[in-house]
C-alpha cells in the first residue's frame, strides 16, 4: 500500500517548482531583450502569458 506524501514534502516540492518557475521567467526576460525576430518574440510572449495564468 502506498502511503500519502506528508504535507511537508508537498510544500517542499511546491517551493522547488516555484523557484524553477521564477528562474525560468527571469532568464526568459534576459534572453528576450537580445532577440530581434518578431515571430520568436510573439511565441515567447505567449509562453510567458500561459505561465503567469497557470494554464
Amino acid at each position: 500500500m502506498v502511503e500519502p506524501m506528508p504535507k511537508k514534502d508537498k510544500l517542499l516540492d511546491y517551493a522547488r517548482w516555484a523557484k524553477r518557475e521564477v528562474e525560468f521567467f527571469s532568464r526568459l526576460r534576459q534572453v528576450k531583450s537580445q532577440i530581434k525576430d518578431k515571430e520568436i518574440l510573439e511565441a515567447l510572449a505567449r509562453i510567458e502569458a500561459n505561465g503567469k495564468t497557470g494554464s
